[in-house]
C-alpha cells in the first residue's frame, strides 16, 4: 500500500511497515521533488538541475 500526499512542502518517504509506505512528494520550487509509480512500486525522486 502507498499513501501519497502533496502540498506539505517537505519531501518524505517513510516505510510504515512491510507493506505500506508514506510518500509526500514535497514541492517542485524548492526541492525539485516528484513521485514515480512504475506499475509496481512508488518512489520519490529529485530532478537534477
Amino acid at each position: 500500500d502507498y499513501f501519497v500526499f502533496g502540498h506539505r512542502h517537505l519531501p518524505l518517504e517513510i516505510k510504515l511497515n512491510e507493506r505500506s509506505t508514506y510518500i509526500n512528494i514535497g514541492e517542485w520550487l524548492n526541492f525539485n521533488s516528484y513521485g514515480v509509480f512504475d506499475g509496481e512500486k512508488m518512489r520519490l525522486e529529485y530532478f537534477e538541475k
